[in-house]
């Protein structure tokens, strides 16, 4: 028998070279994979924590500017904490991975535009990323001086051209309610808080409604949450907004309000025990909440890096129904229910390991019911109507420097425009007091107004110059209340446009000699979402006063929020007005910058056919 030997070779090179190109392309595409799911996840990390620090940077801002406005000069700048206060240092700051600069541009002699941009490398694939929030902050003590009415020359034109508006001041030493609101119900309104063109009511029927600001009087509803017990402080950060309540479960309950005009329950924190949250603040990326004691902490402090999973950081017990907090870098004021000790001062540098630096046994026996802070110029008001100022600067032993009784029981209170505090209170004569403490050491109550009902939260709007008043009254829930003399600011009529129009927004006739020039600036974007500054530069020869500005999406973008301007979309179209303070475009060169944040799906296109006033204008577009 003959046996044949059958010689097998192995694969060929030409194989051998193809397996290895499919394994290596499969590699690739696993490691690919890996690395933009990796990204993604870090990047949604890092944009939430990159808008906390704009969000504190535009607070510093405030807090730095409400003590000296001048202390807030135009360029770019960084900030920093010194003995407990805010200040300026060299042109950004860094934290950890961020680098935080803040713009100040000068709008006038008493406006500035503040805009925070935080930028970060992202991991791991090093692209460089940013988010940026603007403000304008405004020096009322310098608008509040007499100074002459401009004249304004009424030159014939084809097209009327709307007056532009006076600055909202006014008297605060009489102070006049303009308007008010009625909630269907009877439940009383218990706590108010302003976002922007937004505003939170919240009422002892365990509900929170949300309100957009359509004008200065006008006021539109969105829609109503049920927070199972007395929402009594609202905070917000990014797009969440924070509760403190007295719902026994959920203590702190947390609502994205990605659309602001319907709230949306994300998260809760159940507090050990069963006592009620009345206050909750946050700085930065730390949230404090303090509640009713109940041999548990009254304060505590959470990580909200993650904004739907706060992580307990810390808490201190002091003994004390804990009623307000204020924030100044590592120190927290606390006003709370002892008798020997209304004032209280906690170290939080470390929220990890809190302690009490100091306390105050304010003169009598009557609670501190709310905190309001100019610099280290803390401000209590208390039951029985006190109200105390107290110099804190040194945090280690603070000082009493005066006292004064506006009659009723202090349930609220907020901060003004030069140096007045305007207080709500239980009583039958005067539900809203106006308390001039730019002295300290001198407090004086130059105004006063006897309500239908008590006012058991306020909040103080810079930009009309009005406080919306939160108030038993069945008729009027929301109280707008004004100094005396204060006139609404005035927005441009639209004229008619002949026959039917596209949309139901009227589109202003065009105004002759209009030389406009826009620039429509992402200054960041993410997953579905983007914020937007659109700065409208005046090219011609006279000044504007009073603008429309007019353009149209290219894709589904839905605005969700806008500052500076007073706004409105119809499907594609918006529309940007001015929002009164702002209607002056001065010739050659001035600008307005409104903004936005807004949502999209798929491609978040260039918009077109921008027109101001009715006039088309050069436009750039710039993407990050």
């Amino acid at each position: 028998m003959k046996i044949t030997a059958v010689n097998k070779k192995g694969f060929s090179l030409v194989e051998v070279i193809l397996a290895v190109a499919l394994l290596a392309a499969i590699i690739f595409s696993v490691i690919s994979v890996l690395t933009l799911s990796q990204e993604s996840s870090y990047a949604a990390g890092n944009t939430t924590r990159a808008t906390f620090l704009a969000d504190e940077g535009l607070e510093a801002i405030r807090n730095i500017s409400e003590a000296n406005f001048t202390s807030v000069p135009a360029g770019n700048h960084g900030l920093q904490i010194v003995a407990g206060q805010w200040q300026l240092v060299g042109t950004s700051d860094v934290v950890g991975e961020f680098t935080r600069q803040i713009t100040v541009t000068n709008l006038s002699s008493s406006r500035k535009r503040v805009v925070v941009t935080v930028s970060w490398t992202q991991e791991p694939t090093n692209a460089l990323r940013t988010v940026s929030l603007e403000t304008v902050i405004t020096d009322w003590d310098r608008m509040a001086t007499a100074t002459p009415t401009p004249t304004f020359t009424n030159t014939p034109t084809p097209t009327p051209s709307p007056s532009p508006s006076p600055t909202p001041t006014g008297d605060w030493n009489a102070p006049a309610q303009y308007g008010s609101v009625d909630v269907s119900g009877n439940a009383n309104a218990v706590e108010i808080f302003k976002y922007n063109n937004h505003i939170y009511l919240g009422r002892d029927d365990n509900t929170v409604t949300a309100y957009t600001v359509n004008s200065a009087l006008s006021l539109t509803a969105g829609s109503t949450v049920n927070t199972g017990g007395f929402p009594y402080d609202f905070k917000t950060s990014g797009n969440y907004l924070y509760i403190a309540s007295g719902n026994d479960n959920q203590e702190l309950q947390i609502y994205d309000i990605t659309n602001r005009t319907n709230p949306v329950f994300a998260a809760s924190v159940n507090l050990a025990g069963a006592r009620d949250a009345y206050t909750v603040e946050i700085q930065g990326t730390t949230l404090f909440i303090g509640r009713d004691s109940s041999g548990q902490p009254e304060v505590y402090a959470y990580s909200i890096d993650n904004p739907v999973a706060p992580a307990l950081l810390g808490s201190i017990q002091l003994s004390q129904d804990v009623r307000d907090i204020s924030l100044n870098g590592t120190v927290a004021y606390v006003a709370n229910t002892s008798n020997t000790q209304e004032f209280i001062i906690l170290n939080i540098a470390n929220p990890a390991s809190m302690s009490v630096l100091s306390s105050l046994n304010l003169s009598g026996n009557n609670d501190g019911r709310t905190i309001e802070r100019s610099g280290t110029t803390v401000t209590i008001g208390r039951v029985g109507g006190l109200v105390t100022t107290i110099n804190a600067a040194n945090p280690a032993a603070p000082v009493q420097q005066d006292q004064v009784d506006v009659g009723g029981s202090i349930n609220d209170a907020s901060f003004g425009s030069s140096g007045f505090m305007f207080v709500g209170a239980d009583t039958n004569t005067a539900e809203f007091v106006v308390a001039n403490v730019s002295n300290p050491s001198a407090i004086s109550v130059p105004g006063s107004l006897n309500q239908s009902d008590d006012i058991n939260a306020l909040v103080w709007d810079s930009g009309y110059n009005l406080v919306y008043a939160a108030s038993d009254s069945d008729s009027e829930e929301i109280m707008i209340i004004g100094p005396g003399g204060w006139s609404p600011p005035t927005t441009p009529t639209p004229s008619p446009t002949a026959g039917p129009t596209s949309t139901p927004t009227q589109t202003p006739s065009p105004t002759p000699g209009i030389n406009c020039a826009v620039t429509y600036e992402v200054t960041s974007q993410w997953v579905n979402g983007f914020v937007t500054t659109v700065t409208i530069t005046n090219n011609g020869a006279t000044d504007i006063n009073g603008w429309a500005l007019t353009w149209s999406f290219t894709g589904d973008q839905v605005i969700t929020n806008a500052w500076n301007t007073i706004w409105s979309q119809s499907g594609q179209n918006v529309t940007f007005n001015d929002a009164g303070w702002n209607s002056n475009i001065p010739a050659s060169g001035g600008q307005q910058a409104p903004g936005f944040q807004a949502t999209y799906s798929g491609v978040n296109g260039a918009p077109v056919n921008m027109q101001l006033n009715g006039v088309s204008c050069s436009t750039t577009v710039i993407f990050p």
